[in-house]
């Protein structure tokens, strides 16, 4: 039996399975923008003195068409005092703006092109940074909606979730293989079954991989916790069937074993009770 070796990157965080699609033909030639630089998710905001230190004038200009874009698409915003029409000194807009992730990604069988799978990103190949672009002008902008609600309980979960997130790029690899030496799918622009970058190797001989992390203010009730993690297999035997074997331990406390057969990879998610 020919040594197993997996590939293992592990992922603690749930992604959203929509992507906002860019749209290339929003730009209108010779007219001015404001550039925004994002590097981190949560609530931006934007008011009259940000508008006049970038040198645009605000007279004349009324709020209510102001518009936020993201890749082209324009986002909701609220912009609060814009109901009169002109930009006063105590205006502002706020929107939530997000980090460029890599996102949803392709990967594909080398011989035929079709997609074997797809992973979502956390980090994007060339910059955290997403850029906002802030239009006005012309009709008005997209508005986030107003509701009112009244909650029968101030405060009905004594908890919230958490998401925590762990990954290290220690070494690229280029993908299935089964002769590194003659196998020229190495050779493809695309990204192919099992490449990206990956956090450690486990081999026979070094067959452990820990992450530690400390989690305060856990909630004293039972709840689920989600481990996802995805690794990819890169060798195998054609005589033993689910030859690769990958222990989930929690506080030494095994949650799960999973299993592969040949080059494929294992992509999941472990549930298990916080008391681990």
């Amino acid at each position: 039996m020919k040594k197993k070796t997996l590939v293992l990157l592990i992922l603690v965080i749930s992604f959203a399975d929509v992507a906002l699609s860019q749209n290339f033909n929003w730009i209108t030639p010779n007219k001015t923008y404001l550039k925004l630089f994002v590097n981190d998710d949560g609530i931006y905001r934007i008011n009259k003195s940000d508008f006049t230190g970038a040198g645009v004038s605000t007279t004349g200009l009324d709020p209510r068409t102001v518009k936020v874009l993201y890749k082209g698409n324009q986002i909701p915003i609220y912009f609060s005092g814009e109901d009169d029409g002109t930009f006063d000194d105590n205006d502002f807009l706020d929107f939530y703006g997000e980090r460029n992730y890599g996102g949803p990604t392709k990967h594909l069988d080398a011989n035929t092109n079709a997609n074997l799978y797809t992973t979502n990103e956390y980090y994007n190949l060339f910059s955290d940074t997403s850029v906002y672009w802030v239009d006005w002008g012309g009709s008005t902008g997209l508005r986030m909606s107003r509701s009112t609600y009244n909650a029968q309980e101030n405060f009905p979960n004594n908890f919230h979730l958490k998401k925590l997130h762990f990954e290290t790029d220690v070494f690229y690899y280029l993908g299935e293989t089964r002769n590194p030496n003659s196998d020229f799918r190495y050779f493809s622009t695309e990204r192919v079954a099992g490449e990206g970058w990956f956090w450690k190797s486990i081999t026979a001989d070094d067959n452990t991989f820990t992450q530690s992390a400390l989690i305060n203010d856990l909630v004293v009730s039972t709840q689920l916790c989600t481990l996802k993690l995805f690794a990819y297999t890169v060798s195998y035997t054609d005589s033993v069937f689910n030859e690769h074997r990958l222990e989930v331990k929690i506080n030494n406390t095994i949650v799960d074993t999973l299993f592969a057969n040949n080059l494929t990879r294992i992509d999941e998610s472990v549930v298990f009770h916080q008391t681990f």
